[in-house]
């Protein structure tokens, strides 16, 4: 019957089905073992980095940044310990495009086309629109933070990600 397989009356079928078949198959044996950890971070980790990377740009709250960050260092520890360069090089292209420091429109701005200059310590500042939004834009400083921290802890180990750092993070061209 339909209703046999919704709500509550769904779950306990469902728990009861679950329970008989698990008396079927046999002995249940615990084992305290990592010896799957390698072969199960190799499946999830793209998924596992970009539902983080997700976290880190659409959340609002202090505790999920936190965790977010958390996650990056976690995972980038996981790629060292299983010798993993390509998930290094992921997340350094996922951070930093959450820096926030490509620009869309081309490298206008970076010419200094329009950019107000500023005096500081007697010296003239060219500010540009790009370092007034990555000044603001604290998920992206806080990007930046967690990418140079990657890098500095695991600088051998990162391939093809430097190109993606030094694009996105310099000129704006390839």
């Amino acid at each position: 019957m339909p209703e046999e397989h919704t709500g509550q009356v769904g779950f306990d079928y469902a728990w009861k089905e679950l329970l008989s078949r698990a008396q079927q198959a046999g002995t249940y044996m615990s084992c305290n073992t990592n010896v799957f950890d390698a072969a199960m971070f190799k499946i999830v980790w793209k998924q596992v980095i970009s539902a983080i990377a997700f976290s880190l740009s659409s959340c609002d709250d202090d505790e999920t940044i936190q965790r977010a960050v958390g996650g990056f260092r976690q995972c980038a520890s996981l790629a060292g310990a299983f010798g993993l360069p390509e998930v290094f090089d992921f997340i350094a292209g996922t951070l930093s495009q959450a820096t926030g420091l490509v620009d869309a429109e081309g490298d206008v701005d970076r010419k200094g086309m329009n950019n107000p200059v500023v005096e500081v310590e007697g010296q003239n500042v060219t500010v540009s629109r790009l370092s007034i939004e990555f000044g603001t834009n604290i998920r992206g400083q806080l990007a930046a933070v967690v990418l140079f921290t990657v890098a500095n802890s695991n600088a051998d180990s990162i391939r093809e990600g430097w190109e993606q750092v030094r694009y996105r993070t310099s000129s704006g061209t390839r």
